[in-house]
């Protein structure tokens, strides 16, 4: 049992790490202005050296921790658009980096803070395990659990199949229609999305659910099907990462929290997220007209020594071949010039967008939507005509027309400004600390899957703004859904089997 020595002891290497992350990020804005380049360097090793500072000296050595994962992947992706590799990229606002550094703060103070709630909710669970109301009760079955795994896939397969036959193709197979995958998507497919909550739970069927050896194979083939064969045929990308970070959840827990295999799972996680990338079909030229690259030159003296690279020169164009769109172009005997390939631009656009695009907000926007952009998710049910108008109206600046995403603080910035920032985020961090002490306690089923969700924030806050995102919380209802399916009985029931 935790004593009050150990709390204090563990919130002040918090203390510790914040302090560190703050003093990084500002060294970090303090170079930004005068060699971002120098400030990229900050940001991607102090990122590394957090991440294995909280994991070693906060965490107790969990690697995926998510104040250790947030703080190393937040700060990474900042770093990586501090080099300002594509032409839409501007030199942020000061205000940027505030708010930037906002959230760092907030989700570190937020976290523990969450852990407090989620270690006295375990508490009150363990003590009230025979709640019941009239006949009914409330007992886990694990035994039930294969079967709704099962039914889940079964349902989710017939729909695709379904959707196949009513759109005519596959987004995967279908090279000649352009953005393919957006077509695809009807209210069918938010059934097999759903389904994707079934991989986690049937991970946990194989390793804990004392099963035959037919019924681990079937567990093996629902796995398949909802993280990697549907989303990947719809080209559904954002499906598939979040399928897949909580499949990866669900092995890294049960297999020891061993470090190679969350490095494993990610590494296949990557490859697969390429592959879906690669079959949305876009061109080079495509991919060069939105994420321009910029153009690096690096001019070299007589005596040999390299000068500060430039970017975007002018001269030298007319010239360029082929090796230009691999990366590299040599003009002369006295200039380099680099530009990122075309699928490498895509990939860094993904991992930098978000925060430009935050900044293109604090250039811009002049209204507030009070919180409303933050009932987003929960309309898709209410159906509220006044919460759509407002959202359809609302301001949205971009660096690109067809770059659409945010980081996970823009739209509480957009809501209430640096206010919005600090009450979203601070929510936020306390339901994803109470969730992941709460699974740390009592490492149940459905919270190691319903954990597994929380790492889409977690993981990819630099893509989205999670909470407002209806799919986010589908996936937590879904796995409500399949806890009381399994652990919905009757109290007669529970006393035939002696366990009253």
């Amino acid at each position: 049992m935790e004593t009050v020595t150990d709390s204090g002891m563990m919130w002040k290497k918090r203390l510790e790490a914040l302090a560190l992350s703050v003093i990084i990020m500002v060294l970090a804005v303090v170079c930004y202005y005068w060699n971002h380049y120098c400030s990229a360097l900050i940001l991607l090793v102090g990122a590394v050296f957090l991440y294995f500072y909280i994991v070693k000296k906060v965490a107790n050595r969990n690697w995926m921790d998510f104040t250790a994962l947030f703080t190393a992947i937040w700060m990474a992706t900042i770093g990586l658009a501090a080099l300002r590799l594509l032409s839409y990229q501007k030199i942020w606002e000061v205000r940027t980096w505030i708010n930037l550094i906002l959230a760092v703060v907030v989700y570190q103070v937020g976290i523990p803070a969450g852990h407090i709630l989620g270690g006295k909710i375990a508490n009150w669970v363990a003590k009230h395990r025979d709640w019941h109301c009239g006949s009914l009760c409330l007992r886990f079955r694990k035994e039930r659990l294969f079967w709704v795994c099962l039914a889940a896939t079964v349902v989710a397969t017939g729909l695709f199949i379904w959707n196949i036959q009513i759109k005519g193709y596959l987004p995967f197979f279908a090279g000649h229609v352009f953005n393919a995958y957006t077509k695809f998507y009807t209210k069918r497919m938010v059934f097999v999305t759903a389904a994707a909550t079934v991989s986690p739970l049937a991970y946990w069927c194989i390793k804990r659910g004392n099963l035959p050896t037919w019924k681990k194979a079937v567990m093996w083939v629902c796995i398949v099907l909802n993280t990697f064969a549907f989303p990947m045929l719809a080209v559904n990308r954002g499906v598939f990462i979040c399928a897949s970070l909580m499949l990866t959840a669900s092995v890294f827990f049960l297999n020891g929290k061993k470090f190679w295999v969350m490095v494993a799972c990610m590494v296949v996680t990557f490859g697969f997220y390429e592959v879906g990338s690669l079959a949305r079909n876009y061109t080079n030229e495509y991919l060069s007209n939105i994420f321009t690259p910029v153009q690096l030159e690096w001019e070299h003296s007589d005596g040999g020594e390299e000068t500060e690279p430039m970017e975007d020169p002018e001269i030298g164009l007319g010239d360029v071949s082929e090796e230009a769109e691999q990366g590299t172009l040599e003009v002369g005997d006295q200039t380099i010039v680099f530009e990122l390939p075309a699928q490498a631009a895509f990939l860094y656009g993904y991992f930098t967008v978000g925060h430009d695009n935050l900044n293109e907000a604090i250039l811009y926007a002049s209204t507030y939507t009070y919180g409303v952009r933050q009932l987003s998710p929960f309309n898709v049910i209410l159906r509220l005509d006044w919460i759509n108008q407002i959202n359809e109206n609302a301001e949205f600046y971009k660096v690109n027309y067809n770059l659409t995403t945010t980081n996970t603080i823009g739209n509480a910035y957009y809501d209430l400004r640096e206010v919005g920032v600090i009450v979203m985020v601070l929510i936020w961090a306390v339901i994803l600390g109470a969730l992941e002490k709460y699974y740390l306690k009592m490492e149940g089923t459905f919270a190691l899957a319903a954990v597994g969700n929380g790492f889409s924030p977690v993981i990819l806050s630099f893509f989205s703004s999670w909470f407002t995102v209806f799919t986010f919380w589908m996936f937590w209802g879904t796995i409500f859904l399949f806890f009381l399916a399994c652990s919905v009985t009757t109290c007669r029931a529970v006393k035939k089997r002696g366990e009253a």
